[in-house]
């Protein structure tokens, strides 16, 4: 099984686009803009608060590795919360971290 339930070993920053390129690659926007909209979700929270380089910061953690895991557990047929049981309505939970 690719990875286990917890992390997945293909796909990784959009390697797989050449294969199956119009699949591929409205998957690669369609989670490229739920991404954004998870991090940018914070910035209201934090405004005026953190400095730029703080939130740089956090926005690459969030997108480089809180997001793909969330988005593998829940969203992946072999995720781990996926196997549980959980249903995710209109992608809410993923982008609510």
């Amino acid at each position: 099984e690719e990875g286990g339930g917890w992390l997945g070993t293909s796909g990784f920053l959009g390697s797989d686009l050449v294969y199956n390129p119009h699949d591929r690659i409205l998957q690669f926007h369609f989670q490229s803009s739920f991404c954004c909209v998870a991090t940018t979700i914070v910035s209201g929270g934090v405004a005026e608060r953190l400095q730029v380089k703080g939130y740089l910061l956090f926005v690459m953690v969030m997108s480089s590795v809180v997001y793909p895991a969330v988005v593998r557990w829940v969203w992946a047929e072999q995720g781990w919360l996926s196997r549980m049981g959980m249903v995710d309505l209109a992608g809410s939970g993923v982008v609510h971290v």
